[in-house]
């Protein structure tokens, strides 16, 4: 894919954001409610950067009404959930109504299930699927403006979209860009080796977490000003192993125009390194590793925490139906 030069400097223009301290860890549940209550009603609000009082920012999309935050140059909206899923299962694109009232994207939504949760202002929870935007202040739906999606890394163990905030990318690029969460860990690249020989799966749900996002930004980006049909997706570190992927999986096809990989890359892995994983974990939870079915029973019925504390201490690696075998020769 051909990359503008503009996204040559994404990750530098964006800036991390202070890291609160951290709050008590939630256990796996829904998603919570977002609707604009008695302290956010008010359609103005004054700027802490220049004093001045602006309109929040109201966006009209597919599934209801969303109210962000007006900063100084950019328009921001917070938390927006875009998809779900069940364990073990692939992502689906949210079809689901915001509601009548406003959607208050006001703030960052929970990080998904991982280990270090001391780094997460907002908590974890399974009901993590969420994207962050930002344009600049008082963009129009004929705007058109191109399209940046971040995936943020974490040696696919860990990490989110919270601290790091793309308002100044958006403003001085003239650019919609957005941020996700998505699964990390065994929630993220559990790999069940006879499900993806079965074709029931493919042990790669935090890609189908970016694949629902995209698929969600394809839908709603022409509501915030953006033009999904000049949409790039870039990451760092593992996540930049994470989107040079999408450029060779054929189940993205269509998904996107640009892929900007940021120190990462695409190594030698085997399907043996993931499923040996699997069965280390299985052990650690006292699922006795007597095969797929007991192991996949045990991990469905085990607890998040119990999940991710007994989780392999290596990178989960992303194998399994992602890549035709023509195109996997092409890079392994």
């Amino acid at each position: 894919f051909a990359v503008p030069r503009m996204f040559a400097v994404a990750l530098l223009l964006l800036s991390v954001a202070t890291v609160a301290a951290a709050p008590t860890v939630k256990a796996e549940s829904g998603e919570g409610d977002s609707r604009v209550n008695a302290s956010t009603r008010s359609n103005h609000e004054q700027n802490a950067d220049t004093g001045f009082f602006r309109s929040l920012p109201v966006v009209h999309t597919s599934l209801g009404d969303v109210q962000g935050n007006a900063l100084r140059d950019a328009d921001e909206f917070l938390g927006i959930p875009y998809g779900h899923a069940a364990r073990f299962e692939a992502a689906v694109v949210n079809t689901k109504s915001l509601g009548t009232a406003p959607f208050a994207a006001r703030t960052f939504g929970p990080a998904c299930m991982q280990t270090l949760t001391s780094t997460s202002t907002y908590g974890v929870e399974h009901g993590c699927l969420v994207i962050n935007l930002w344009r600049p202040a008082k963009a129009s739906t004929t705007d058109a403006l191109p399209v940046l999606m971040y995936v943020p890394g974490g040696e696919n163990d860990f990490g989110e979209a919270e601290p790091y905030n793309a308002s100044q990318l958006a403003a001085d690029q003239h650019a919609l860009v957005a941020s996700i969460n998505y699964r990390v860990g065994p929630f993220g690249f559990l790999y069940f080796e006879e499900e993806v020989a079965a074709g029931r799966g493919t042990g790669n749900y935090a890609q189908t977490d970016v694949q629902a996002a995209l698929r969600w930004l394809r839908r709603e980006a022409g509501f915030f000003g953006g033009n999904a049909s000049r949409l790039t997706i870039f990451g760092q570190s593992s996540a930049g192993s994470l989107v040079l992927l999408h450029a060779l999986m054929p189940s993205s096809d269509g998904l996107l125009e640009g892929v900007l990989s940021q120190s990462g890359g695409l190594g030698a892995v085997t399907p043996d390194v993931a499923a040996e994983n699997r069965r280390t974990l299985a052990t650690f939870l006292n699922c006795s590793a007597r095969g797929f079915a007991s192991d996949l029973k045990c991990m469905l019925n085990a607890s998040a925490d119990d999940l991710v504390f007994a989780q392999v201490d290596e990178m989960y690696i992303q194998i399994g139906r992602v890549l035709s075998r023509r195109r996997a020769d092409l890079v392994l």
